[in-house]
C-alpha cells in the first residue's frame, strides 16, 4: 500500500512539473474596419456591404457586417509566438501575410485585402510556441515559385492538417466572448478583471498551439 501511494505521489509530481513546463501562452485577436476601428464578430462570416446595403442591414447582421473601406487584423501575444497568417482566396490562390515569429507585447495589425473574384476569402491564423517546420518548408517553396498551383495547394492543405490536428471542431475556445464581457465557464467574472481585453478582442488562453480562421465574403 504504501508503495503505491509513492508511486501516485511521483505521477502527481510529475504530471505538476510537466504542466509547470508548458502553461501554454495568451494572446489576443481583434477584426476591425480600417476607417474607424469599429470590431466585427468573427465568429460569424463576415458580410462586406455597400454603404445602402449596410444601412438596410437587420440588427442581427451589424456585428459582422463591415463597409468596402478595407478590414485589419489587430493581435498581439504575451509570449513570444510563431504567427502564421494564411490568405486562401475563391480562385484558389494562397497569400501569405505573415510567417515570422511575434515578440512578447508587441501588437500586429495587417491589412486583409480581398480577392478580385468575388466570393468567400478565408484567413487562417496560426499562433505557436513552436515553428511549424514542415508548413515552412511548403512556404518557402511557395515564395520560390510564387505561380506554381501545387505550392499554393501544399500550402493550404498543410494548414488545414494542422487545424486538424490541433482541434477537431477547428477552432480553440475562447477565454472571453467577442464583446470582452464575459469568461466563458465563468459568467460576470471578466467585467472585475482589469486584465480583461477591449470590447471587440477575444482572448485566447491556456495552450501552446492554437488555429483560428476568419472568413469573409465579399
Amino acid at each position: 500500500m504504501k508503495k503505491q501511494l509513492v508511486m501516485i505521489a511521483l505521477c502527481l509530481v510529475t504530471l505538476g512539473s510537466l504542466g509547470a513546463q508548458n502553461p501554454g501562452f495568451t494572446w489576443d485577436l481583434r477584426l476591425e474596419t480600417k476607417s474607424n476601428g469599429t470590431a466585427l464578430d468573427f465568429n460569424q462570416t463576415i458580410a462586406i456591404l455597400g454603404a445602402e446595403e449596410l444601412a438596410d442591414a437587420p440588427e442581427d447582421l451589424i456585428s459582422h457586417a463591415a463597409q468596402e473601406d478595407g478590414l485589419s487584423l489587430r493581435m498581439s501575444s504575451r509570449a513570444n509566438a510563431y504567427c502564421y497568417v494564411i490568405q486562401y482566396g475563391q480562385d484558389r490562390k494562397v497569400t501569405i501575410l505573415n510567417d515570422t515569429q511575434i515578440k512578447a507585447g508587441a501588437e500586429q495589425v495587417f491589412s486583409l485585402s480581398l480577392s478580385a473574384a468575388s466570393g468567400t476569402d478565408t484567413f487562417y491564423i496560426i499562433m505557436s510556441l513552436n515553428k511549424e517546420d514542415k508548413l515552412d518548408n511548403y512556404i518557402k517553396a511557395y515564395k520560390r515559385s510564387p505561380a506554381s498551383r501545387q505550392s499554393h495547394s501544399n500550402v493550404y492543405y498543410e494548414v488545414l492538417a494542422i487545424q486538424k490536428a490541433d482541434d477537431p471542431l477547428g477552432e480553440p475556445p475562447q477565454k472571453f466572448t467577442i464583446s470582452g464581457g464575459t469568461a466563458r465557464g465563468a459568467p460576470g467574472t471578466a467585467a472585475l478583471d482589469a486584465d480583461a481585453p477591449s470590447t471587440g478582442t477575444a482572448r485566447y488562453s491556456g495552450r501552446n498551439h492554437y488555429v483560428r480562421s476568419i472568413s469573409v465574403k465579399h
